[in-house]
């Protein structure tokens, strides 16, 4: 690495008195802050220690500041990282990142003033650099600067069209002027790029219930209700920081973040670095059941069910994730007693109950797998999948008005289940001598799994609907 040697400000100083000049005034360096090491866990105190020691050997030097503000940022500590970004911008002026570091930590403690100050500075080192953009947009809207936060998401969307967390950004700025046609389309561009967006589903349903269309604005009511997932839009720099986070706990939530993005061998990993920092962490165990079942790897799935339930044997999730593993296996008494352990940890575990009672209609134990399935329900009334699988059980034993009155809740929102839900309305009706309704239902069943594509479903249907002409 070349090093650049540069003129310290004592020897500029120095130099313009000999030549008989005044020298302009030096503004002050935000002050190192005082750094305890022992108030930090053991894995970061060394690294922090070197860091520190690197900064009181070259005050002068932003980058030293900034490094030690990065690891800083990492754990937490941020009133120091935000004193040392600050440093670390006034030493190198010319720098995005230590401007735009220093306003994300602002944000984070509270002081969007300034935050919106530091971002708009980096912004003019960079003006496409466009997490700034993003989160000095979010601000403006948090300080009700409404127009100018709605100029910064386009100018975000300019630059990349295809991203959901500045379209649904605008689209709360165009709600809050009124502009509710607009703010539909943003958001509604918002969960097309990104279905699971649950924030965005909910202002849509503010949105449609403002535009006075009810049945919109309840459909995606239900939608943020089950859906609580949230994009993640590029930023390096801020990926950067993360990486430095070194806690058992940091490694499980960047875990849970690659898993969440389908990046399923990276959430692996993470636990298992979470597994080296502290070998105890039962969470990291009960997570790792979970993954290696996803990707096939029963035996090591197995290894950290023993080894979890060894720290923590009344932990519900951990049975339950083994169980949907042993499920998949066709191993259906081991899932269901691993079920059964869960709902002992806790008995009003709906995903538990659903899918004990799969696996004991799977084991045409009806009457039970009914049971669990009623339970599901009670639990978690929004539960749609255990809704629709009670009322096919109430259909089996020949209860249509009862089995009706379940699938008719499990409709919305229409999505691919929703065929499944119809065709069996259809022959809930069938089965209560309501030929008319039958028909009905599963005409709309067939032309909707038509339409998604669903075309051996549609032809079953078809065969079933030719029986009722």
């Amino acid at each position: 690495m070349v090093r650049r040697i540069g003129v310290s400000a004592t020897m500029a100083l120095a130099i313009l008195a000999a030549c008989g000049e005044e020298p302009p005034p030096v503004a002050a360096l935000p002050p190192v802050p005082e750094i305890r090491l022992e108030a930090f866990p053991p894995e970061t105190r060394t690294e922090i220690g070197r860091f520190l020691t690197a900064l009181q050997a070259s005050p002068d030097s932003a980058q030293a500041a900034g490094d030690l503000a990065m690891l800083l940022h990492a754990n937490k500590q941020l009133e120091s990282a935000a004193a040392l970004y600050r440093r670390a911008a006034a030493l190198e002026p010319g720098s995005l990142r230590w401007r735009y570091y220093a306003g994300v930590v602002q944000a984070q403690l509270g002081a969007a003033d300034a935050a919106a100050s530091s971002l708009q500075s980096a912004l003019e080192v960079d003006p496409k650099f466009l997490p700034a953009q993003r989160r000095l947009a979010g601000l403006l809207l948090e300080l009700n600067r409404v127009d100018e936060a709605a100029e910064g998401y386009r100018t975000a969307l300019r630059a990349e069209p295809n991203d959901p967390e500045s379209h649904f950004g605008l689209g709360r700025a165009l709600a809050l002027q009124g502009k509710t046609a607009e703010a539909i389309e943003a958001l509604g561009e918002a969960v097309k790029l990104a279905p699971d967006y649950g924030a965005a589903h909910y202002e849509l349903s503010l949105a449609y219930r403002d535009a006075g269309q009810p049945e919109q604005s309840r459909l995606h009511l239900n939608l943020y209700e089950q859906r609580k997932g949230a994009p993640r839009s590029p930023d390096p720099l801020m990926d950067a920081v993360d990486k430095l986070a070194r806690g058992a706990g940091d490694h499980i939530r960047r875990g849970i973040e690659m898993e969440a993005r389908g990046d399923l061998q990276s959430a692996i990993e993470e636990h298992l670095r979470a597994l080296e920092v502290d070998a105890d962490v039962a969470q990291a165990h009960v997570n790792l059941v979970a993954l290696y079942g996803r990707i096939g790897e029963a035996d090591k799935a197995a290894e950290h069910y023993r080894r979890a339930t060894e720290l923590n044997p009344g932990q519900a999730d951990l049975h339950y994730n083994y169980g949907v593993m042993l499920f998949e296996q066709g191993r259906l008494p081991q899932a269901r007693q691993a079920f059964e352990r869960a709902l002992e940890a806790n008995p009003d575990y709906a995903a538990a109950h659903n899918n004990l009672g799969q696996t004991l209609e799977a084991e045409q134990r009806f009457n039970e797998a009914t049971a669990h399935y009623r339970a599901a329900v009670e639990a978690q009334p929004q539960f749609r999948l255990a809704r629709f699988h009670l009322g096919r059980m109430l259909l089996a034993q020949r209860q249509p008005r009862q089995a009706a009155e379940q699938l008719e809740r499990a409709l919305e929102p229409r999505d691919e289940m929703t065929p499944q839900v119809l065709f069996a309305l259809a022959a809930a009706n069938a089965q209560a001598g309501d030929r008319a309704a039958a028909l009905r239902f599963g005409q709309e069943a067939r032309a909707l799994a038509a339409r998604m594509g669903q075309q051996e479903l549609a032809d079953r249907i078809e065969q079933d609907l030719a029986k009722l002409r």
